[in-house]
């Protein structure tokens, strides 16, 4: 690993090969370690922006504004001199299409040098190109919010959590939801240490006697029901897991069924048991919850199971409490149990 002098050296020699030098930019190789010190949390944009006096900074006023509003609606006003920012590509007005593989690794050695300048627990990927430079993965959707524990080559241990860059907020501001659940989950676990332990633990169902020994309230209350499949197709795909969870004597009991799941003990005969005692549950008054029910009742229905009543759709239950939020479980989960962490 080069040093930091070696790589921000005005020469550019830490940047020879980078197609980005031959670009008509007002700056390049941008030295703003020499600004930053050690902190607890890291912001990452994706490249430098022009600023109105001529200088340059990873983010816009409008973009610190977001993140300083968001930070004290978390009640993390009094860790703000721990955050620190940075841009993950050290050339201005960069975007990822601009950069070949080879620019890339270039400059990742920019930001993990700039990593082991400032030493945070977190690194907040604010957007695509920060997350291709830290995994070299794309992908921002589908993996913002989750935890990614990294390493630089010289032994900095952090965790990177991707999430939307304040510009994706200010223009869509219903994406201020999942850009402040996100710092505050992250802020919460890895700098507060607030998580609890949800101490999970389940039963498996493994064979018919265990099956119709579970204590199921058929009269009242609730059962809450998830299920996996080989696939999204019910006409083709098959079940492969069936999760129930209820409570009994005051306590939640969770149980897993192995319908056709390679591990399985159960043929055929057994099935049609399952499938007769699932249709008891569809059919009983309590209350059946499940996320986004008309995929597993579809799957149910195909696999045999006869009349469904009393079922009730967290998805759209969430669309009646707002409509302008996410409905997919996990960020409903993020947001109604922010200190939960399954063990």
């Amino acid at each position: 690993m080069n040093s930091l002098k070696d790589l921000y050296e005005i020469t550019y020699d830490g940047c020879k090969g980078c197609s980005i030098l031959g670009k008509n930019l007002p700056m390049h190789s941008i030295m703003d370690y020499n600004e930053l010190h050690e902190s607890e949390i890291l912001m990452v944009s994706d490249s430098f922006k022009m600023q109105s006096d001529g200088g340059v900074a990873p983010f816009t006023d409008d973009d610190i504004d977001l993140i300083l509003d968001v930070f004290g609606s978390c009640g993390f006003g009094k860790i703000l001199d721990k955050v620190q920012f940075t841009a993950a590509v050290k050339c201005p007005r960069v975007k990822i299409d601009d950069m070949s593989k080879q620019d890339k690794d270039i400059c990742r050695k920019h930001l993990e040098a700039t990593i082991d300048k400032v030493k945070p627990r977190i690194v907040f990927g604010c957007g695509n190109l920060p997350l291709v430079m830290l995994t070299k993965k794309t992908g921002i959707e589908q993996k913002r919010g989750r935890s990614m524990p990294l390493k630089t080559e010289l032994g900095h241990e952090y965790t990177l959590i991707p999430i939307y860059h304040p510009y994706q907020v200010l223009v869509e501001p219903k994406n201020r939801y999942l850009f402040q659940t996100d710092i505050e989950n992250a802020v919460n676990e890895f700098v507060l240490k607030k998580v609890n332990t949800s101490g999970f633990s389940y039963t498996l169902v493994d064979s018919i006697s265990k099956l119709k020994s579970i204590p199921f309230p058929l009269d009242s209350g609730f059962i809450a029901i998830d299920t996996e499949t080989t696939g999204l197709n019910f006409l083709t795909d098959k079940l492969l897991t069936i999760a129930l969870t209820f409570k009994s004597n005051g306590k939640y009991q969770n149980y897993v069924i192995p319908f056709h799941h390679k591990e399985t003990p159960f043929n055929d005969v057994d099935r049609a048991e399952i499938v007769s005692f699932m249709s008891k549950v569809f059919a009983s008054p309590v209350r059946k919850i499940l996320h986004n029910a008309k995929f597993d009742l579809k799957f149910f229905k195909r696999a045999g199971v006869g009349e469904m009543i009393n079922v009730w759709d967290t998805k759209i239950m969430q669309h009646l409490v707002d409509e302008n939020l996410p409905k997919s479980l996990k960020d409903l989960v993020n947001y109604y149990f922010p200190h939960e962490l399954a063990s």
